[in-house]
């Protein structure tokens, strides 16, 4: 089952394309949620490198206290823009962790969410057909 939403925004931007695929989740599924032949340019990368910023952590008392007491960290958010021959389709301008600390005692969930701020590039990258 994949979740899709189109967001007609403006030039030059044009159709936003969002997709959540649900993956499986299991450690042992890596090859399966592998993508071939297609390029995205990692958000939180881009704008915080060397920084794994975890979002299924132990900081999150959720995580820690439930079905994953092993756990040591790592990002399952992310959020990814396609790229054409040479480069991204959109710069990511900031990146960061949401839902990381708690409201009135309460955690939104046992992972943190991850928000960007995107822009059209300066220049376009080229796409070669």
């Amino acid at each position: 089952m994949t979740l899709l939403a189109e967001v007609a925004a403006p030039e030059p931007v044009g159709p936003l394309l969002f997709a959540n695929h649900n993956p499986n989740f299991g450690l042992d599924f890596e090859h399966e949620r592998e993508g071939t032949s297609v390029c995205y340019w990692d958000a939180w990368e881009s704008t915080h490198p060397g920084d794994p910023g975890h979002t299924f952590t132990p900081d999150n008392p959720l995580l820690s206290q439930g079905t994953w007491p092993q756990e040591r960290g790592r990002r399952i958010d992310h959020i990814l823009v396609r790229c054409v021959d040479h480069g991204p389709t959109l710069d990511a301008v900031a990146c960061a962790r949401i839902f990381d600390q708690p409201v009135d005692g309460v955690w939104a969930s046992d992972h943190f969410g991850v928000v960007a701020d995107l822009a059209v590039p300066t220049r376009t990258p080229t796409v070669i057909s």
